[in-house]
């Protein structure tokens, strides 16, 4: 079946008893297009890619479908106290900037104009200029090229400038605390965040990484084991390089009432010690041990070498450097650890939300 041959009809037969999917996505700051399939499918595959590009369509009853279910979906999630909870997080975080993260209301799916969102998809991608393919798996690279040629050199292409666009969303500076008030049962939920700008580099995130890691195993220790005040949560952090350089830190701990201010406490008691003294070669050791195994796990998964390719795509950085992963790690110390602490955990940069029941 040759290129500009489809139609909704040859779909389905293309289909017809084959193991491949894909999946178009636009995000914040770049469009994707993500598949799968078995071995002897990949002609199937490239084919729904190249259909994704060139041949996207409208159907009012899949439309009306998925507006419904979306309705029915937040209106039950609105009587939610932490769906308010998480709404309101974001209004605080970002202090109401339009380009803030939201949670989308019942009634504003009915706003949704399907043709515009049509028009929008196809202004993303119905020019291929700028998109890298990336595909890892088992084929013959020999019998694969002409595939490629067919179907992904073929896509209309014209020339224009790609680039990631800075609206100026940052997160709000300074120390910050506030309380939520919503809903009747005994729970509450402790958010903590530092966010700020720095430098990108691989070094710097494992690094950032490790603290974050060191610091969950703090939390389940001290805040779930010994205190018995969660019963979940953990921190996360991430260093971002586009739309600009930048770090993000979260705590998250959900909790009853009566506990949130001896387990605030006791988070930040613990970040203290790691800021004064790094983590134990024991505590470090574990999260070592752990990436170890988790990495000799990783390498034999196909989708693991994609991300690592394409985020060195993104970022600019060497693909080669994951060959050199457990050098890496090995070579972390817990001066690395606590000079992390030091630069990303600065309690002048700190946002605190909580949520309390109404009574």
């Amino acid at each position: 079946m040759g290129v500009g041959q489809f139609s909704p009809v040859d779909l389905r037969k293309v289909l017809a008893g084959k193991s491949a999917s894909v999946s178009p996505r636009i995000g914040n700051i770049s469009e994707t297009v993500s598949g799968q399939c078995s071995a002897t499918d990949v002609e199937t595959m490239l084919q729904l890619t190249y259909l994704y590009f060139t041949q996207p369509r409208k159907d009012d009853e899949l439309f009306k479908s998925f507006v419904s279910k979306q309705q029915a979906l937040y209106q039950n999630m609105s009587s939610d106290p932490q769906f308010t909870f998480q709404d309101s997080v974001f209004k605080i975080l970002y202090k109401n900037h339009p380009w803030a993260p939201k949670l989308p209301k019942a009634e504003n799916f009915a706003l949704i104009d399907e043709q515009r969102a049509l028009d929008i998809y196809k202004e993303r991608f119905g020019n291929a200029n700028g998109f890298t393919f990336v595909l890892v798996g088992a084929f013959d690279l020999v019998k694969i090229k002409p595939l490629i040629a067919t179907y992904l050199a073929s896509l209309p292409s014209k020339p224009t400038k790609s680039a990631y666009k800075d609206v100026g969303l940052r997160p709000v500076k300074g120390s910050v605390k506030k309380e939520v008030k919503k809903g009747t049962e005994p729970k509450s939920f402790i958010r903590m965040f530092w966010n700020g700008e720095a430098p990108y580099s691989d070094t710097e995130q494992l690094k950032l990484q490790a603290l974050t890691e060191v610091l969950n195993i703090k939390i389940i220790e001290s805040l779930r084991e010994d205190m018995g005040g969660i019963y979940g949560g953990g921190m996360f952090g991430n260093l971002s390089k586009n739309p600009y350089s930048s770090y993000s830190i979260g705590v998250s701990l959900p909790c009853g009432p009566e506990n949130v201010d001896k387990l605030i406490t006791a988070a930040l008691a613990e970040i203290d010690k790691i800021k004064a003294s790094g983590p134990t070669d024991e505590d470090l050791n574990k999260v070592k041990e752990t990436w170890k195994q988790q990495y000799d796990v990783n390498i034999k998964d196909n989708m693991f070498w994609a991300r690592q390719i394409i985020q060195s795509i993104e970022l600019g950085s060497n693909a080669a450097e994951v060959l050199s992963y457990e050098k890496r790690i090995a070579a972390l110390t817990s001066k690395d650890v606590k000079d992390a602490a030091n630069k990303y955990l600065d309690m002048k940069n700190y946002i605190q939300v909580v949520l309390n029941p109404e009574k």
